[in-house]
């Protein structure tokens, strides 16, 4: 059988894993959608024979509570970043993980007798989020990640879009400011390197000595290299005016982005996640305002971010 949940029985659950560079998180759900098990650890792999080996010692130990707890594992689900292709269950290419040309999904599969699916985490997340999530019922929906990077997963006409290359949601590097800082990718003026969690830091580093009284420059004691997004919305949550100020300009490129998506591709919702989004209104409210402004007149209400 597949691994989407139909016709599973009360005892029979998903096995899902999402494979970070510095944690692995573990679940185990049922038919509904209700989560039996969960399991973290934390790892430093890298490599492709540390990451197959990491994947299948989790996976080993989260099915085997889950029988202990009289549950049976139907299918597995795993979430990789990189570029991942999604057909053959192969990781082709995860730079921070030092991973290429993995066979994930075929060696999941004969090592634990399981159908097993390898997808790109925040497409994976998409698919979540539109089915048992925040766009549960819709069948267009968007799930923009910003974390250390940035990554768009689309769920068109209910179903993954993986593009001709199984590439697709790279918004990261879509060039937003043509002049602006250089990217790694080789590009200028990257969302990313304007908007992500690192580019939040950087640019309150460059800007806080021209701000003497800066909340920000308090909470790090004058260390201007220890700097984190997390420091900014610190600041931020004490109306500390150039916290606000870049999570504003932050905000701004991001909703210009969501606009252009919502007005190329009519979605129905545009879910915001990942580690910025721990933020909450500090940043989702000036992200809503610039998606307002920069959307077409018929999409600025009826589409939720």
């Amino acid at each position: 059988m597949g691994i989407t949940g139909d016709a599973m029985a009360a005892n029979e659950v998903i096995a899902g894993l999402d494979i970070g560079g510095t944690k692995m998180l573990g679940v185990l759900i049922d038919t509904h959608g209700t989560i039996q098990t969960r399991m973290r650890r934390p790892t430093t792999m890298r490599g492709d024979t540390a990451v197959r080996d990491s994947v299948i010692d989790m996976l080993g130990a989260l099915i085997e509570a889950g029988r202990e707890q009289g549950l049976s594992t139907v299918g597995i689900g795993v979430g990789s970043p990189g570029y991942v292709d999604t057909e053959h269950g192969v990781i082709v290419d995860a730079t921070n993980l030092a991973v290429l040309n993995l066979p994930l999904a075929p060696i999941i599969s004969e090592t634990f007798g399981l159908n097993a699916i390898v997808m790109h985490d925040v497409k994976a997340a998409a698919l979540a989020e539109a089915h048992l999530g925040a766009g549960a019922g819709a069948r267009h929906v968007a799930f923009l990640n910003i974390g250390t990077g940035i990554a768009v997963g689309l769920i068109l006409d209910g179903r993954v879009f993986q593009g001709a290359g199984s590439r697709a949601g790279e918004i990261g590097h879509v060039v937003m400011v043509p002049d602006g800082p250089p990217c790694p990718c080789g590009l200028r003026g990257c969302l990313e390197m304007l908007a992500a969690g690192p580019a939040i830091a950087r640019i309150a580093r460059e800007r806080v000595r021209s701000y003497p009284g800066s909340l920000i420059g308090t909470l790090v004691e004058g260390d201007h290299d220890a700097i984190t997004a997390e420091i900014v919305a610190e600041a931020a949550r004490q109306n500390d005016a150039l916290a606000v100020e870049v999570i504003a300009q932050a905000a701004n490129y991001v909703g210009l982005a969501i606009a252009g998506m919502i007005n190329v591709l009519d979605l129905e919702y545009v879910i915001v996640g990942g580690g910025m989004a721990q933020m909450g209104e500090l940043l989702l409210g000036p992200i809503r305002t610039a998606t307002q402004r920069y959307a077409l007149s018929e999409y600025r209400d009826p589409v939720p971010i």
